[in-house]
């Protein structure tokens, strides 16, 4: 393990990314996050190696570096819209969820709804989050 990384040009970032994915299946989850962070630097490989990052964050309980990297995941996009983009704010509204900041999951389960109506169970989650809130 120890030598791999050192071998990999800086600028083979699906290898890096790939590497990433192995580490992280392995629970080598410091390994994994530096390798998705080269793998990040690629436009290409961005949205993918952000979204790793946050489910590890998750998986620890660092829901704030969850955020994040979800946050980064979602910029990397830009303005490219669709399910991709559907899919980031979508988990961005889950993470919101279980960190108690319902306006904010509400926000990001009404913008995966406009974008992408059948995305999972958005719907439901925007009506269990607004009854909470006493809001439709």
């Amino acid at each position: 393990k120890a030598g791999v990384s050192e071998k990999l040009e800086e600028e083979d970032f699906s290898t890096h990314y790939d590497l990433g994915v192995a580490y992280k299946e392995m629970g080598l989850l410091e390994e994994a996050l530096a390798e998705f962070q080269i793998a990040a630097k690629s436009p290409k490989k961005a949205r993918d190696s952000y979204a790793s990052m946050a489910m590890i964050f998750q998986s620890t309980g660092q829901l704030k570096e969850a955020r994040a990297a979800l946050l980064k995941s979602l910029d990397s996009l830009g303005e490219v819209g669709g399910e991709d983009r559907a899919a980031v704010l979508f988990e961005l509204g889950i993470l919101c969820e279980n960190m108690g900041e319902l306006e904010r999951a509400r926000a990001y389960y009404t913008e995966t709804n406009e974008i992408s109506p059948d995305m999972r169970d958005v719907a439901a989650r925007l009506e269990a989050i607004s009854a909470l809130l006493g809001t439709n």
